[in-house]
């Protein structure tokens, strides 16, 4: 059921939510702020965390909120008969309702009210409302994962896969950041961690208000954060923080501390000191917060530890790289990035277990596990996928790389040699499949049915080999390669005059002129997005509308361009004695008219 809530005039309400009551209360109030109203209200949901929306009133505005997941502003000459009601009994003469809504989840709504006149909100104000709502509710969806049973392995498990503890721990921390400046007369805010914190995010979180001087405050500070981070010293620890603040104008140092346990410091930074920066209670009541998801990041990585680690090997279990597939797969298509899939089976395996015993079959696995970690890189992830088949994902890599990383994992294996109790050494091999994404790639089983078609093609072939999934299309990029760099150094001009019978020129040039496109429109749209998650706070609404629409445009060349180069042959249309290709024929005019 929802919180039931009597509204004071005098302040803003809330619930109890396991997040502290005071950081609620100084969330409530910069909203109220940024909405210009007096009163607020929690109405959270019992049970949210499976998204229900059952418990409120269907008819009332705060049940349509939730059953529509919109926001609602209206006055009390609104024409709804129950709208007006709510409004009287509230005493409010015009509201804004929004959901509280995190991964597509419901877990309550938001209202504000304006206790003396009708307030009428612009677009920007209500949407900065909704970001603000937005990480309330991810806060409070957090929460009810920490706190769930632990005996509840299946929802524990979906939870964890719908928030991603790092993610969620660094937005909420720039969230907090945002907060700190917003009550505060400090011109840059930082979290600065310890190495303990450092296990949930980034070693150091850093934001500013607009301006020249707290601009030239942050750069000197991300500066000196490099040169530690170069050398792995965490910034947040000892000498090291003491040394990192020498001649900045730092105001407010505040410890981030969890029963007896430092994670850090909230750091201010004002270049006029005449007056104090901020409260300090408020400012101990955002620390106290942060300090506090900090040690529930942690509880949710010893969780993920135990749900999502395969007891033998210690490498992650295939549940959690499908979710981390997903999420990657999600994010390359946003962002036009690459991803490719390692599977890998041991040859033989069966004859180890039958001639040495399971215990030299477990060990030989343990061994194999720990060469696939040494072999691949930081952002990789490697799971055991069953019995003696591993998998391996590779973000931001295309199949060139990723035959690469495939190639050094083959060689390794078949360098390893494995002492076992009985004075025997053993050597294994593997086969291995590749598979990479392409412009048609949209789901996670698709990539792994194709890596799993190219094992089977290695174990066809003779087994200890790697084999690629699109080895045809391979072969005939390789058999090209002189062509193509021939071709590279002459100028794309002078491809466009040459003779429309040439096909081999016709493709470089169009491939010429895709790359030239869509390199650029690539970077633009990941600077783009950068932009919009790292400095959301500090851009009005219409520059975030037009940088949406960069991101947009931006990734319709993207998909445009690569289609085009991807086609088997091009139809031409000759323009001013130019051979022009006729995107009609292969692209949908929507798409030819971006």
């Amino acid at each position: 059921m929802a919180t039931e809530l009597h509204t004071d005039p005098t302040r803003a309400q809330h619930p109890s939510t396991g997040l502290e009551d005071e950081f609620l209360e100084l969330v409530l109030d910069q909203m109220l702020e940024h909405a210009g109203m007096e009163a607020g209200t929690l109405h959270l949901l019992r049970g949210s965390a499976n998204g229900g929306r059952a418990g409120f009133v269907p008819h009332d505005p705060i049940g349509q909120v939730a059953r529509t997941g919109q926001a609602l502003h209206f006055h009390v000459n609104h024409e709804n008969a129950d709208w007006r009601r709510w409004l009287e009994r509230h005493q409010w003469h015009s509201a804004l309702l929004v959901p509280l809504t995190a991964r597509e989840q419901l877990v309550g709504v938001l209202a504000l009210g304006s206790l003396h006149e009708r307030r009428q909100l612009s677009e920007a104000e209500i949407r900065r409302v909704q970001e603000l709502a937005t990480h309330v509710a991810m806060a409070i969806a957090y929460d009810s994962v920490v706190h769930a049973s632990s005996s509840d392995l299946p929802s524990l498990i979906e939870s964890l896969g719908k928030l991603s503890p790092s993610h969620v721990l660094e937005t909420l921390l720039d969230f907090l950041l945002g907060i700190a400046l917003g009550h505060s007369r400090a011109e840059v805010a930082a979290f600065l961690l310890t190495d303990t914190a450092q296990h949930g995010c980034s070693a150091a979180l850093v934001k500013s208000v607009r301006g020249d001087k707290p601009a030239a405050i942050k750069h000197e500070l991300r500066t000196r954060l490099e040169h530690l981070l170069e050398a792995s010293l965490p910034p947040g620890q000892g000498a090291n923080l003491d040394g990192l603040l020498v001649g900045l104008p730092v105001s407010e140092r505040v410890p981030l501390e969890f029963e007896q346990q430092r994670y850090g410091e909230l750091v201010l930074f004002q270049t006029n000191h005449r007056e104090p920066s901020a409260e300090p209670s408020r400012l101990r009541t955002i620390a106290a917060e942060a300090a506090t998801l900090i040690q529930k990041t942690l509880r949710l990585r010893e969780i993920e530890q135990v749900i999502f680690t395969d007891p033998l090997t210690g490498l992650y279990t295939r549940t959690y790289w499908h979710q981390r597939a997903e999420q990657e797969l999600d994010r390359s298509r946003r962002r036009l990035q690459p991803v490719s899939v390692v599977m890998l089976d041991l040859d033989f395996f069966k004859k180890v277990n039958d001639s040495f015993g399971h215990p030299a079959g477990d060990r030989v696995l343990c061994e194999v596990a720990g060469s696939l970690r040494e072999s691949l890189r930081k952002h990789d992830v490697v799971a055991r996928y069953g019995g003696e088949e591993f998998i391996v994902l590779l973000p931001h890599t295309n199949h060139q790389n990723g035959m690469l990383v495939a190639t050094r994992l083959l060689q390794h294996l078949r360098d390893l040699r494995i002492g076992i109790d009985t004075g025997v050494t053993i050597h294994v091999t593997a086969s291995l499949g590749l598979a990479s994404t392409h412009d048609s790639t949209r789901l996670v089983s698709e990539l792994v049915q194709r890596a799993d078609g190219a094992l089977y093609e290695a174990k066809r072939q003779g087994r200890n080999q790697l084999r690629y999934a699109g080895a045809e299309e391979a072969a005939q990029t390789v058999a090209s390669a002189a062509e193509s760099s021939r071709l590279d150094s002459v100028p794309l001009l002078d491809l466009a005059e040459a003779p429309s019978d040439d096909d081999s020129v016709l493709r470089a040039f169009v491939n010429r002129l895709c790359c030239e496109v869509n390199n650029p429109a690539a970077i633009i749209l990941g600077t783009t997005e950068l932009l919009l998650d790292g400095h959301s706070d500090q851009l009005d609404e219409a520059t975030k509308e037009v940088l949406r629409l960069v991101i947009d445009q931006a990734a319709r060349i993207g998909q445009v361009t690569r289609s085009i180069s991807a086609m088997p042959e091009y139809r031409t249309v000759e323009w001013g004695g130019v051979p022009m290709i006729d995107l009609g024929a292969t692209v949908p005019a929507t798409d030819s008219e971006a």
